[in-house]
């Protein structure tokens, strides 16, 4: 199987509430980075997953749809918008679209390791 990279070129669209969010993936590193800057104790503390949120936003979110303001009035895209969006929606995109693709990352390199460790204790 070859080997994958996160290309940042590459957008994806998350949909929530009628609108879409384009995003980019973010690499292991900075996933990471962002994570562990909020992390007490191995674990995220629930009055950290919010500001944790945005960070997120602010780093991922590339462009929008269908994303208006208080009088219904289309607004274009620009990142000093992304901390106007809902919490309920950064708190959505953060638990169905960031921490799922870490779990995973994490647990495929944690895989990795045991799986080779396991090799080493056999032979």
């Amino acid at each position: 199987m070859p080997i994958k990279i996160v290309s940042p070129e590459i957008t994806h669209r998350y949909e929530t509430e009628g609108s879409f969010l384009i995003y980019k993936k973010l690499n292991f590193l900075e996933q990471k980075r962002l994570l562990y800057k909020h992390m007490s104790n191995g674990v995220i503390p629930e009055e950290e997953s919010l500001e944790l949120g945005y960070e997120v936003m602010e780093a991922m979110i590339v462009g929008w749809e269908g994303v208006v303001d208080d009088n219904d009035k289309s607004v274009k895209f620009s990142s000093e918008y992304i901390s106007a969006l809902p919490a309920l929606t950064v708190m959505a995109f953060l638990e169905e679209v960031i921490m799922p693709e870490f779990v995973d990352m994490a647990g495929s390199v944690t895989d990795k390791k045991g799986k080779k460790r396991e090799k080493e204790i056999k032979n």
